[in-house]
């Protein structure tokens, strides 16, 4: 908890110094029909990190949504009621072959 509070604060004196040392600093920016004079540039910059993090939301909460339904449906059977008979098979197919080797036999003869 204390690393992570330090952690915070060192971000926010670097965001503060960035800040600071280019207030005066100024572009501009062109959308094509239109121009806007006299941007400073830490405000260009920390918008385009906001962009950025917003763009890759999508493809953030679809690879949630892909991994959560993979972990419900690998729930889903791991039940026995719910496998089919050649699952079960399977199943205790691996387990009595994992039972036929001890924890010291390494293969080697």
């Amino acid at each position: 908890m204390p690393g992570r509070l330090i952690g915070i604060v060192i971000g926010i004196g670097v965001l503060v110094a960035f800040i600071s040392l280019n207030l005066r600093n100024v572009c501009d920016i062109s959308f094509g029909f239109f121009t806007l004079t006299g941007i400073p540039v830490f405000l260009t910059i920390l918008a385009s990190f906001a962009l950025g993090l917003i763009a890759a939301l999508p493809t953030v909460f679809a690879a949630w949504l892909y991994a959560h339904r993979l972990s419900k449906q690998l729930s889903m059977d791991s039940r026995p009621e719910k496998r089919t008979a050649a699952a079960q098979k399977k199943q205790k197919r691996n387990t009595v072959k994992d039972h036929q080797f001890d924890e010291k036999d390494f293969g080697i003869d």
